[in-house]
């Protein structure tokens, strides 16, 4: 097996950022997401992948499954988790930013003992509500803070159908960077 895919090196990958993408379906998403997850695979990092209901938790897995080689031993050792994310994101069907940071601070305290391990976190944001948007933000700037003070990569994924002007120029404001598919 390989010790990288490249994807790092060609997308200037490092712990310590935040970065976005905006996705137009499930292929643009699939595109960034599974060599994202790859290489910090082969890396050894631990990975979290939060998949939206807007994608469809099943066929984001049944995919990542058939590119991903061995997913499922390296989620039996926890090495890579996938969880819903509006389980992790939302209450009653709203972004409770509260909880989505403890999500997020327990995570990293669980998988962060040893302080040479890189977290590689993604988060799909499909699931938000229009009226959620300033506490998104706030979050954006919190967990943005978070990522820079330690090893970890993050990255969020927001649908660009969903996302007015205004919005995708905040997007743009709160992260380090874009991850983009075809380089």
């Amino acid at each position: 097996m390989p010790t990288t895919t490249g994807f790092d090196l060609i997308q200037n990958i490092q712990p310590g950022k935040h970065y976005y993408l905006f996705y137009e379906d499930l292929h643009t998403y699939m595109e960034v997401l599974v060599p994202y997850f790859q290489e910090g695979l082969l890396k050894g990092d631990r990975c979290l992948w939060l998949i939206s209901d807007y994608l469809d938790w099943e066929t984001v897995y049944g995919l990542a499954r058939r590119k991903i080689e061995d997913l499922d031993d390296r989620m039996d050792c926890d090495q890579i988790r996938l969880f819903s994310a509006s389980k992790w994101y939302l209450n009653q069907g709203r972004f409770d930013r509260k909880r989505a940071l403890q999500n997020a601070t327990e995570f990293i305290e669980q998988n962060q003992k040893d302080e040479s391990v890189v977290i590689r976190a993604a988060g799909d944001l499909g699931d938000l509500c229009v009226d959620d948007w300033s506490e998104v933000c706030l979050y954006e700037e919190e967990i943005s803070q978070a990522i820079q003070s330690q090893k970890i990569i993050g990255l969020c994924a927001y649908p660009i159908q969903k996302c007015t002007p205004s919005q995708a120029k905040r997007v743009m404001e709160l992260h380090d960077d874009v991850l983009i598919g075809r380089v």
